[in-house]
Formats: structure tokens, C-alpha cells, sequence
């Protein structure tokens, strides 16, 4: 344990920032070199930050991810992102997660009304205790949720810097979404926290959704 929290530290000290631009999902982030590009689409993109271990090999430990929902034009940015996070805290804490929200709250970033949740639940298929930092945003058409989840103790250790991460994004306006550089990472795969899963939640909000009122 200790060793590992060692590794975490190291790693931290040693990485660079460099800022990632996203024209197509339409955003920006300032992220250190230990995040590397696992899998992306148009809609869609994830990071895992690589951990070293004793044996030279690869890990995975926080995931950072970015959907991003274009067809919301039927609701008010505060509509969406309430509708959106009511949704998720329904998810979490149904049976099928049995996780607990341990807040959510409605904040100004970026100039943008922004819904922030945190959660935890327990990852069945690895036994582990999973944090989950949430944001979301939306502009125009636009919605975005934004997250970076670990297990918890990769979450105490590194808090400080997941949040910079998440208070980093700028979500490009209309009139910004045009001739902005993309930088491409090389992808690799392997992973503590299942990236499958996370984007097959999606299908399970979007049933969530479909019942809850607009005018709520």
C-alpha cells in the first residue's frame, strides 16, 4: 500500500501539463502527461491516467470522461442539467448501483450553470469502492457530462489534482468552434474501472429520463 501511494506521489511530481483541445466535441482541458487516450467517437472521448508498478507494467487509475448530448434544444441549459443529474442520482442509488450521492449542487463555472454531483458505489466485478466527480453543462444545443472516477483511495490521494483537471474545461462557444487545433494521443487499453461500463450506463439514464416530467 505504501509503496503504491508512493508511485502516485512520484508521478504526480514528474508529469507536465499540456492543454488538449477537442474541436469536434468541442471543448478544451489541461491535462498533466500521465493521462493517455484510451477510446473515443464523435460524441465521446476517455482518458485513464497511468500508474508504473514494481514490475515496469502499465496500470490504469482515474478515468476522465466527456460525452457530449447535441439535441437538448427542447430544454433551457438548467433544464438539462437538472433533468440530467436527477437522472444519474436515481441511477446510482437504484438497486442495480446501490451507490450513495454524497452531494449534488448547482454552481456557476466557466460562466455556465453547471450541476455538480459526487458518488460512490461499489465496483462488483473488481471489489472496489469507485469516487465519481460529475459536472453537468450545457450551452445552445449542447449538453456535456463530464467526470473523472477512481477508486477511493486513488481519489484522496489525487483529489487536488482531479479537481484542477475538471475546473480546467472550457466548453467552447458557437463562435469558438471553428479552426481550433485537435490533438490526437495514442490510445491504450487496459483498465481498473471498465470503460464499457461507463458508456453502457448511458442507456440506462436514457430510460430514467424518459420518465421524469420536464416541468419538475
Amino acid at each position: 500500500m505504501r509503496y503504491r501511494i508512493l508511485l502516485l506521489l512520484i508521478l504526480s511530481v514528474l508529469s507536465t501539463i499540456f492543454a488538449y483541445r477537442n474541436n469536434s466535441i468541442g471543448f478544451s482541458v489541461d491535462l498533466d502527461s500521465n493521462w493517455v487516450h484510451d477510446s473515443s467517437n464523435t460524441n465521446e472521448i476517455f482518458f485513464k491516467n497511468t500508474l508504473i508498478t514494481e514490475d515496469s507494467i502499465l496500470i490504469y487509475e482515474g478515468i476522465l470522461g466527456i460525452i457530449l448530448y447535441n439535441d437538448i434544444t427542447y430544454l433551457s441549459a438548467e433544464e438539462w442539467c437538472n433533468n440530467r443529474s436527477y437522472a444519474m442520482e436515481l441511477f446510482v442509488e437504484s438497486e442495480l448501483i446501490g451507490g450513495v450521492v454524497i452531494n449534488r449542487t448547482a454552481s456557476i463555472l466557466d460562466e455556465l450553470y453547471t450541476v455538480i454531483m459526487n458518488f460512490e458505489y461499489t465496483d462488483t466485478d473488481n471489489l472496489t469502492i469507485v469516487s465519481e466527480h460529475i459536472r453537468f453543462v450545457a450551452i445552445g444545443n449542447r449538453g456535456y457530462e463530464i467526470f473523472v472516477t477512481s477508486d477511493t483511495l486513488d481519489m484522496e490521494i489525487n483529489y487536488v489534482d482531479y479537481m484542477k483537471i475538471l475546473n480546467s474545461f472550457h466548453i467552447y462557444r458557437d463562435e469558438e468552434l471553428f479552426n481550433k487545433p485537435k490533438k490526437s494521443l495514442d490510445s491504450k487499453k487496459s483498465s481498473v474501472i471498465s470503460i464499457g461500463k461507463l458508456k453502457r450506463r448511458k442507456g440506462n439514464l436514457k430510460k430514467i429520463l424518459s420518465t421524469i416530467s420536464y416541468n419538475d
